[in-house]
């Protein structure tokens, strides 16, 4: 293929991922065609998006695909328009939530690129692990205007006063604009280019309407919305979590954030890995929250942080001889920070930072209740932009929501397969438990 840039005819082939993945191939180009059936990462691609469409119809799911258009009905809505902080402030809370996220440009997304206060504003709500009916309920206080309702929403005090902050900020001097050419184009101006404009500063209404005539200083580059509507269906099909749904009664699979939920109220946990490819086992970490401590030990040699005293226990499993020493605060902080939930089990520290595109499935193939089997699948990019396809089997209690195992699986785009690469082991032994270990290593 040359010096075919194929991160970037990735990108021009996604638009047509939709019509790939039902067969309709007439309006694809030949290139984009064969680029396709070649490339591992659109196959598979097409692939999630093939397995979401078969049980789009199912319920909750059709639910759930319904709450994607009307949420994107929403973005569009500000279409045409100028777009103020406030005309947005009550959506920010909803794109938080991962399963409403917005791939293509929008009203919403084009004034928040361009809004330094708005952008601030929604890196705030996802810096908190605010569960989905929070961020719901949250946007409709900001669409109300009825700060008092937060604290219905929210119980941490300093949660509740940066919500507020948001709330009560003006609008900035940012006033942006997102037109659609709502007309028909020929098959010869299709372009997979989608585009809004956006305009600056308190002039901004006036150049607007300037900008609508041919003698503007600035015109208006239109989006054709007709061209629009598949990506759309794609990206509202493809993303099949179930966040929106954890307080439904017909929906009886765990979903991601009731595993953080179920994370967040384990005080002492015990982690212990294994490594196929080389036949090794690797560290096991304890780690009590109620402690104040961690220890992480193998067959050479284990260490124990004391964070509450500050210190930090050296030795060698087995041996009566152990260094302690004083630990600097900045190294205390920085260890503290390893024992917050999830420790590593799952791919972000809250639910609001799922990656992109995420496909969370349950893959029980038993009728066993008490451990249900889920799949996690996500893309993540190398430095040379080339993807990395990850893969994550948990095995959860069905009671406790709790993973029991976790097997850590990537692809990359030449491989075409998944490597087993790390099979972690989860227990969550008793306070009393975790102090007897601790004991044996100096604590």
């Amino acid at each position: 293929m040359g010096n075919l840039d194929t991160s970037n005819f990735c990108n021009k082939a996604s638009i047509y991922y939709y019509d790939f993945s039902i067969g309709e191939h007439g309006g694809i180009p030949d290139d984009v065609i064969a680029h396709i059936d070649k490339c591992s990462f659109c196959m598979n691609e097409v692939n999630w998006l093939e397995k979401a469409q078969s049980v789009v119809e199912q319920e909750p799911l059709k639910t759930l695909v319904h709450l994607q258009i009307s949420n994107m009905e929403l973005h569009f809505s500000l279409a045409n328009e100028p777009v103020t902080c406030s005309k947005i402030k009550a959506i920010l809370p909803i794109m938080v939530i991962s399963e409403m996220d917005v791939r293509v440009p929008t009203p919403v997304t084009t004034h928040i690129d361009d809004c330094s206060g708005c952008m601030e504003d929604l890196n705030t709500l996802r810096g908190f692990s605010l569960s989905a009916e929070q961020l719901v309920n949250i946007s409709q206080c900001f669409s109300d205007n009825t700060f008092s309702d937060i604290k219905k929403c929210v119980e941490d005090q300093a949660v509740y006063e940066a919500i507020g902050r948001i709330q009560e900020r003006p609008d900035s001097e940012v006033v942006t604009r997102f037109d659609l050419d709502v007309s028909t184009r020929s098959n010869s101006e299709k372009s997979s280019d989608v585009t809004g404009a956006a305009f600056k500063g308190k002039a901004a209404d006036e150049s607007l309407q300037k900008d609508t005539s041919t003698n503007g200083s600035r015109q208006v580059r239109p989006v054709n919305w007709k061209w629009l509507l598949k990506p759309l269906m794609a990206a509202a099909v493809i993303v099949v979590g179930f966040v929106l749904f954890f307080n439904s009664s017909d929906v009886t699979a765990t979903n991601l954030e009731q595993v953080f939920d179920a994370l967040k109220k384990v005080d002492n946990i015990k982690m212990a890995t294994y490594y196929p490819d080389t036949q090794t086992f690797g560290q096991k970490i304890w780690v009590s929250r109620t402690l104040g401590a961690k220890l992480l030990k193998d067959d050479g040699e284990f260490a124990l942080w004391d964070v509450k005293k500050g210190v930090k226990h050296i030795g060698k499993p087995g041996s009566t001889e152990m260094v302690t020493t004083k630990v600097e605060s900045d190294l205390v902080e920085a260890a503290k920070k390893t024992m917050n939930v999830p420790w590593g089990l799952l791919p972000c520290n809250n639910p609001g930072n799922l990656p992109k595109g995420y496909i969370w499935q349950e893959i029980t193939d038993t009728v066993d209740q008490e451990i249900k089997t889920y799949e996690l699948l996500w893309t993540d990019y190398a430095s040379d932009g080339s993807p990395i396809f990850y893969k994550r089997i948990y095995y959860i209690d069905g009671i406790t929501q709790r993973p029991q195992k976790i097997e850590s699986s990537t692809m990359n785009n030449l491989s075409q397969v998944y490597e087993l690469k790390r099979i972690t082991e989860i227990s969550y032994p008793s306070l009393e438990q975790v102090r007897v270990t601790f004991e044996k290593y100096g604590y």
